[in-house]
């Protein structure tokens, strides 16, 4: 109960808080120290079936992509379970890599699941595996929402006994109704479009599977995991023959400027991506575009579209019936897409390191020339932290730099933050830095060392705090807001980054607004050097385990009423999270 703050029942549940992380604690390190040590599949060596196979591909493996297969089949062939992230560019062969890794699985009689982020992915890679495996009795399906439930039925009829031996599919097939009479592997495709939930029930509904996870530029936490030894990882940096360098050119944004650029690619019979990341503003500048280009067939896509017609606008962009493509950063990155050669990214300057190299990564899918326009309002205007990050894109042109930006980005910004929503009433942050602190607290707790806690406000409320799935319905590009709302030290740059935030995804609902609210509360805890603060519909609680570094006098001189101070515990009568937040800031601007 809030009312016993302070108290001994207070200090109970702050035990219990501690406790429940240090389970959280101790449940990750189980995960991943029973997947080092769990029985897997051993396959045997390959055999002549999987070297003809590997001999079929039409194209000669590059150093590191042969490297990647070899680690791959390595750990197919030991008894422990394979947890391997293959990290690559688009276009470096991580698709060929997991299709030898599905290959060997099901001539060693297992099953496959493929798991991608869209229908138009998985429809791809169905293309991909049936050309690939043309040659043998393999029979490969795909379930997304738009099988038919007839067929639907058949598929999984199919999956139970057996008789499918590889399934591509998106969340569909993350239902419980999907089952497989003998799984073997489970590859995920773009890991950073699926929750570590997701990632989590896999791993727990096929235990004994090997997992195999490809992407460009790796989450943080994939890479904190990766880098310390947890999953291994194989990186493939050589680019295939033939493979341009995308050239990147910063430069200020003008309509003459835009005409010349995308009437040269259209008249080589190329496509456009325009990346401009305000909703309101999409179809003026579409309009715009039109005026000077009334012969270039262009189209808009943002975050507020339906998923299915989403999903139907990329397949006529992929079928050429339009030329260019004026979207919000919500298009998928995963698509191969070979005629779209040059991308327009307007107000480059706002964009953090690795969005904008998935965003560059869209384009130069095959061996021609391919280009990236860095737009910028005005040069001189920019702030260091963009101008470095754009020297950063333009420097790192050459392909396969993606695990360099992932690594680079890791420097000049920190990891980020996940959110945790607590179900009991209130909401705590755990980021990158604290999760990888709570492994090492973890760790250091079992070799019997002893561990000093850092200061960091705790938040608890009555209301709810999260980003809804039907406001921000990409995984990946979620994660990415909860980093930057974490990464503001201060209550402007909270506020740029919710304008940013809706620029690109529409008005916030009740609940979004909410997280950007939990925020401001940690930053007036860390100006008041608070433990905890608590505010309810009708009162707002500020806790100190110490000595409270405020009292009702300084509350009282910004203005602030109703206020008393009982052990370590400030109270103040209050109407809400505005009032609450108004006090707090009344107060800390006396202080700054």
């Amino acid at each position: 109960m809030l009312s016993k703050l302070g108290t001994q029942v207070f200090r109970r549940s702050k035990e219990a808080i501690e406790r429940e992380m240090k389970e959280m604690a101790a449940e990750l390190l189980k995960i991943y120290a029973s997947r080092k040590s769990a029985p897997g599949i051993k396959y045997g060596e390959s055999d002549a079936g999987v070297k003809a196979f590997e001999n079929a591909f039409i194209f000669e493996e590059t150093p590191d992509q042969a490297k990647a297969i070899d680690d791959v089949m390595a750990d197919m062939e030991k008894e422990k379970q394979m947890d391997r992230l293959v990290c690559g560019d688009a276009g470096f062969g991580k698709t060929e890599v997991a299709m030898r890794a599905a290959f060997k699985a099901v001539n060693g009689g297992r099953q496959v699941l493929v798991l991608t982020a869209t229908t138009l992915l998985a429809a791809q890679h169905l293309n991909s595996f049936r050309e690939r495996m043309a040659d043998y009795p393999i029979r490969i399906e795909m379930l997304s929402r738009l099988v038919k439930p007839a067929d639907r039925k058949k598929i999984l009829n199919s999956l139970k006994e057996g008789k499918t031996d590889i399934l591509i599919g998106t969340h569909a097939v993350l239902s419980a109704s999907v089952e497989f009479k003998n799984p073997g592997l489970v590859i995920i495709d773009e890991e950073q479009h699926f929750g570590v939930k997701n990632k989590e029930n896999l791993r727990k509904k096929y235990p004994s599977a090997d997992l195999l996870t490809l992407t460009a530029t790796p989450i943080p936490r994939t890479l904190y995991f990766s880098m310390s030894g947890i999953r291994d990882i194989s990186i493939i940096q050589t680019p295939p023959p033939g493979k341009k360098a995308i050239e990147t050119v910063i430069i200020q944004e003008r309509m003459n400027v835009l005409r010349e650029i995308i009437l040269r690619e259209v008249l080589r019979k190329g496509q456009v991506f325009y990346v401009h990341n305000s909703i309101k503003t999409l179809e003026k500048t579409k309009e715009n575009l039109q005026k000077i280009l009334p012969e270039i067939r262009f189209k808009t896509a943002h975050g507020q579209m339906d998923k299915g017609e989403l999903e139907h606008l990329m397949a006529d962009f992929l079928d050429k019936k339009f030329d260019v493509l004026i979207t919000t950063t919500i298009v998928e990155s995963g698509l191969d897409m070979p005629d779209v050669n040059t991308i327009i990214v307007s107000g480059a300057d706002r964009f953090g390191l690795s969005q904008l190299y998935q965003l560059r990564g869209r384009v130069g899918r095959r061996d021609r020339q391919a280009y990236a326009y860095m737009m910028v309002n005005d040069v001189r205007a920019m702030t260091e932290t963009a101008r470095e990050r754009l020297k950063t894109i333009e420097s790192y042109v050459d392909p396969g730099a993606g695990f360099s930006i992932a690594m680079r980005d890791l420097e000049q910004r920190g990891a980020g933050n996940i959110l945790g929503t607590k179900q009991h009433g209130y909401m705590e942050k755990i980021g990158f830095e604290m999760y990888c602190r709570m492994l090492e607290e973890a760790v250091a707790e079992l070799e019997g060392e002893v561990h000093i806690p850092e200061k960091d406000t705790k938040i608890k409320t009555d209301f709810e705090a999260h980003i809804p799935d039907e406001y921000v319905w990409d995984t990946g590009e979620k994660v990415r807001i909860y980093r930057r709302i974490f990464a503001a030290q201060s209550v402007d740059e909270a506020e740029r980054v919710k304008k940013q935030v809706e620029d690109a995804w529409g008005k916030m609902p009740q609940e979004a607004l909410n997280v950007f609210n939990v925020l401001k509360l940690k930053i007036a805890g860390r100006l008041l050097a608070a433990d905890e603060i608590s505010v309810t519909e009708n009162e707002m609680f500020i806790v100190w385990y110490e000595k409270p570094s405020i009292g009702p006098r300084e509350l009282s001189k910004a203005g602030v009423k109703g206020v008393s101070l009982k052990e370590g515990v400030l109270h103040v009568k209050l109407k809400g999270i505005e009032e609450a937040l108004s006090a707090l800031d009344a107060y800390c601007k006396t202080i700054k």
